[in-house]
């Protein structure tokens, strides 16, 4: 994508288990297994790679 864009991208699975009280009576479990998908572009802007200034890209 050259030196100025970036792709990113992730994926991630929870696996969320708990047991559920209601006024100190057990009431059940609760499992909440969710699937998180991110994409993303990123842009570094031409000033980073200007190489006339010490310290940067």
């Amino acid at each position: 994508m050259g030196r100025l864009w970036t792709p990113n991208a992730a994926a991630w699975y929870l696996d969320i288990e708990s047991d559920a009280t209601v006024a100190g009576s057990a009431a059940g479990s609760v499992d909440i297994d969710p699937a998180v998908v991110m994409a993303g572009i990123g842009y570094r802007f031409q000033a980073a790679l200007d190489t006339k200034r010490p310290g940067t890209w």
